[in-house]
């Protein structure tokens, strides 16, 4: 033992000192460049505004009603993570970035690689529906997606709707999380990036891209290898994943894109006293094509098909395993009209699922669902109308009705309101219904739960050199599931009605000297209508904060602090006293033509924070890693 731990502080002494070394490579005279151009500008706040916060509210996003539209035009609470944001952070995997969201806690059992799970606003981490190029990655046993498996190379951009978006969607009482991949198209014909970073724990990350524009096809190939022997106790993880992606020009005006994805993997979930050790299996698949183009000047069509497959097999040292494997196929219809005034989005979804499990009643259940959408975004003068409806036949539970209307005023150039009302659902997962073994009772009768919600919001850059947000949210959720105890065992049950009160504010100031700071606070009040107790084991509030130095040319530093109050019950034995700081920091060393060479380093919980839901998933302590990034 005394090895590993001499080890492991040689380690960090090495990657601390390659960090400070990071720090004292900053480019002095690009500070008093800045101050010269600062002195001679005529226009102040035109030189200081940054454009990632002048124009922040006119990014193009796309998950509001399928089509894309300036951000400007969006009724829903939205967040956007751009690659550049990514890079900066060096994260890993879909997790390590969402939980430095405001208004997004990660549940993770475990350190880096672990599974992770997503809560907005409060909900439940089955509320949240995470789509991958058009796929639901839910899984049909508990409707949770493991966001701890998505690697964060491929992503170009991840558009976060905080709260119901079922009239879009379907299924998404909490929230979605959009993730839209990296594309060859309008880069060069040949590109390429390979990385390779190195940490304690044998925790070492292997990746390498490729990728470029031919002019009728574009193309984006990902391959990767994460491994780490666990930053707590039996908390291994090995993973490989592949990701492609086609994009074929057909005419002027249509398109075929083709994506595939594969992530494999096995590792350690937890070891508990008298239960021994807990492991898993897990491989998830999926595949994509979509044809999309314009009709005419007024009118566009898409359509597309997917498949994929969830497979995961859990289980003890001390128990028996669980074999799961959900495999579906689908296919979505869009039609768009566009005029001067107005953008009108019909379609539908269509999805065939199964899930195989030994848990289940007869071992195999299925999950058909078919919905038919439409929305509008209208532009009168200062004010944008979105109104919205999907019907839902849902397969299991009821069918569902789902409205929405959405409004944005633009009263000035530096000031932005929004208001949202909506009504969604929530299907009920498969193993709640069918769930069929010694402890639990299957309920064919169980409900989709429903929420109705009420936003109203502000963005505004009237502040001098600040960019502000903020959203407060009325949501009522009826029907939700529960856990009913009897003599025969557990049966979920649509018992429980819940109000939701809270809100969520942002703010990022624009770079003065190189450095911008952010932060952001979430409350969530969320309690049961009928005994007005506040649940337990939800995120009541959440905080983060940002500091980043970047010099637009070389060196670019980042420190994030998130904190998350669990609420947990006390037989969980949580500690969530601290807040966990992180710090990142790349430096280019090299640069010709179009290629360079970045080296990084980064810090985790540089302060030994306690940061847990329940003591069996406790989150790894200060470790350091570090690397390099070659691009050509």
């Amino acid at each position: 033992m005394k090895l590993v731990y001499s080890h492991a502080a040689s380690l960090r002494a090495i990657l601390f000192a390659l960090l400070v070394a990071i720090f004292t490579l900053i480019d002095h005279s690009s500070v008093y460049a800045f101050k010269a151009s600062y002195e001679e500008s005529s226009d102040v706040m035109d030189f200081l505004l940054d454009k990632d916060v002048k124009d922040i509210m006119d990014v193009e996003v796309f998950s509001d009603t399928r089509n894309p539209k300036p951000l400007s035009q969006v009724a829903e609470n939205m967040t956007v993570i751009t690659s550049s944001e990514i890079e900066a952070m060096n994260a890993h995997s879909l997790a390590d970035v969402l939980e430095f969201v405001t208004g997004v806690a990660v549940f993770r059992a475990g350190s880096v690689g672990s599974i992770s799970q997503v809560s907005i606003n409060g909900a439940d981490p089955r509320y949240v529906a995470v789509y991958i190029d058009g796929v639901l990655l839910n899984n049909l046993n508990d409707n949770v997606a493991d966001v701890g498996q998505i690697p964060a190379q491929i992503i170009d951009r991840i558009e976060i709707i905080k709260g119901p978006a079922s009239s879009t969607w379907g299924s998404s009482l909490g929230g979605v999380i959009n993730i839209i991949t990296k594309s060859g198209i309008r880069h060069d014909e040949l590109n390429a990036t390979l990385l390779a970073s190195y940490g304690e724990r044998n925790t070492s990350d292997t990746r390498a891209e490729l990728y470029g524009d031919t002019g009728g096809l574009g193309y984006y190939m990902n391959a990767g290898y994460f491994n780490t022997n666990g930053l707590v106790l039996h908390n291994m993880d090995h993973s490989d994943n592949e990701y492609g992606k086609v994009d074929y020009k057909i005419g002027d005006d249509s398109r075929l894109e083709i994506t595939i994805g594969h992530i494999n993997g096995s590792g350690g979930i937890t070891s508990v006293a008298g239960y021994g050790d807990f492991n898993r299996d897990f491989s998830t698949f999926f595949t994509t094509a979509t044809l999309e183009g314009k009709i005419n000047e007024s009118f566009g069509y898409s359509v597309s098909t997917r498949y994929s497959e969830l497979l995961l097999n859990e289980g003890g040292s001390m128990v028996g395993n669980t074999n799961n494997n959900d495999r579906g196929y689908g296919s979505s219809f869009k039609i768009t009209y566009k005029d001067y005034v107005q953008t009108v989005v019909f379609g539908s979804d269509l999805d065939w699922r199964t899930l195989d499990s030994q848990q289940l009643l007869n071992g195999r259940q299925r999950e058909d669902k078919k919905a038919v959408f439409i929305n509008d975004t209208v532009g009168i003068g200062k004010f944008t109308v979105t109104p919205g409806v999907r019907y839902d036949d849902t397969g299991v539970g009821d069918n569902f009705f789902s409205p929405s209307i959405g409004v944005t005023y633009k009263a000035c150039d530096a000031l932005l309101l929004r208001a949202y009302s909506a009504r969604g659902f929530s299907s009920p997962p498969i193993g709640y219904i069918y769930n069929n073994n010694e402890f639990y009772i299957p309920n064919p009768l169980l409900k989709v739960e429903k929420i109705w919600t009420n936003q109203v919001g502000f963005e505004t850059t009237a502040i001098p050199y600040v960019w502000l947000k903020g959203t407060v949210f009325a949501n009522d959720i009826s029907d939700a599931i529960t856990e009913l105890i009897s003599n025969d065992g557990f049966t979920y049950v649509n018992s429980q009605q819940q109000t939701v009160r809270g809100f969520d504010t942002e703010i990022k100031t624009i770079p003065v000297y190189n450095v911008s700071l952010s932060s952001g606070f979430e409350f969530n009040d969320i309690k049961d209508s009928e005994t007005n107790m506040v649940i337990l084991d939800m995120p009541r509030y959440t905080y983060n904060l940002g500091v980043q130095y970047n010099d637009k040319k070389s060196l670019n530093v980042l420190l994030q602090g998130r904190y998350t109050w669990w609420n947990a019950e006390q037989g969980f034995m949580g500690e969530y006293n601290s807040m966990v700081f992180d710090i990142s920091a790349t430096k280019t060393v090299a640069k010709w033509d179009k290629k360079k060479v970045d080296i990084f380093a980064k810090a985790n919980n540089i302060f030994n924070a306690d940061s847990y839901l329940m003591n069996v998933y406790p989150n790894a302590r200060r470790w350091v890693e570090g690397g390099v990034r070659f691009t050509f």
